[in-house]
Order: structure tokens, then sequence, then C-alpha cells
């Protein structure tokens, strides 16, 4: 009798202790925003740890940001430089720097803005990839992308601009099927 009861334990030790993992086993939704905010955290480190991004135009950029935070406080500037904003599709990181100037600095406005961007572009891959009905890691394979010769050379504002249209295209799939009136105003939007 006392050899069953030891046998019946190690049979059922390992089939309870499974049993119990599968109850609490992480749902495929939480694994992927786990990994989402993994890769996040991974790819932002360098935006935030070092002093000096390898970015070609930042310079640039961040004279531009500069000037446009001052917003005619200095006479010096004021009188070499004018912002005079017309509407053109380039402007996301000046609308941005000119939001924050109570917040950030020109160097916190740029480096948050590229992680908006970095934000906007994965997030939005995963939500198209979701949206067409994909499932599976595949759209995390936008994180190796990020860091490409179209961020070092500048093209701040159309990074953020091409996540933006990759969440309107989401949105326009999603709704595919829905109201007529919603996905006119994505597209128009878009």
């Amino acid at each position: 009798m006392k050899i069953k009861q030891v046998f019946r334990g190690v049979i059922d030790g390992p089939a309870s202790v499974y049993w119990k993992m599968t109850r609490t086993r992480i749902s495929p939704s939480h694994q992927d925003l786990l990994l989402f905010f993994a890769l996040t955290l991974i790819t932002l480190t360098p935006i935030f740890f070092f002093d000096v991004l390898p970015l070609h135009d930042l310079p640039s950029h961040m004279a531009r940001l500069h000037v446009i935070q001052d917003r005619g406080a200095d006479p010096l500037l004021l009188r070499y430089y004018l912002v005079d904003w017309h509407l053109v599709p380039n402007l996301a990181l000046d609308i941005w720097a000119y939001l924050s100037t109570p917040l950030l600095d020109a160097d916190g406005a740029s480096r948050t803005f590229i992680a908006l961007s970095f934000l906007a572009l994965t997030s939005g891959t995963i939500f198209v990839h979701r949206a067409l009905g994909g499932a599976g890691p595949w759209p995390f394979v936008s994180f190796v992308f990020l860091w490409n010769e179209i961020l070092a050379f500048g093209f701040l504002s159309f990074l953020f601009s091409v996540g933006l249209a990759l969440w309107l295209f989401g949105f326009w799939v999603r709704f595919r099927d829905g109201n007529i009136v919603v996905r006119v105003c994505l597209h128009a939007v878009a």
C-alpha cells in the first residue's frame, strides 16, 4: 500500500505541476507585448544613453529646433532667423519642438521625437500585420531596420510620417468592411 501511494505521488506530481504551468502560462498577446517592450527598450537605449547620436544632419536639426524654441526672445536670433511656416509635409519635428518647448530643450525634443518615430514605425508595422490577419512574431523583425541610412541622413519627419501612414493604413484595413464614412475619413487623413 505504501509503495502505491509513493508511486501515485511521483506520477501525479509532474502532471499537476504541468497543469499549473499551463494555467499560468503567458498568453500569446502578452508574449507579444513583452517582446515589444523588450525590443523597444533595446532599440531606444542608444538614443538616451549616448551623448552624440550618429546622425549626419542632427546639428542642423538642433540649430533649427533652438531657433523654434526661442520664439523670438533673443534679438540676435530674431535679427537673422524668422520662423515662417507653410503647409509642407515635413513639419512633424518642428511642430513637436514647438509644442515641447516648456518641457524639453532642443536636444531632448529631438531625442524624444526619434523615440516616437521608432514607436510609430514598429507599432504601425505590427498593427498592419494584425489588421491583415497575420499572427506570429514576423512584424517584430521591423526592429532590426530602425537604425538605417534614412535615419542617419536626418529624415526624421519622413520616418515619423511613415509610422503614421502605417497606422492609418492599418485602420483603413481594419474598417474595410465597416462604415464607408470612416474609411473615407481615414483615406483623407492619410
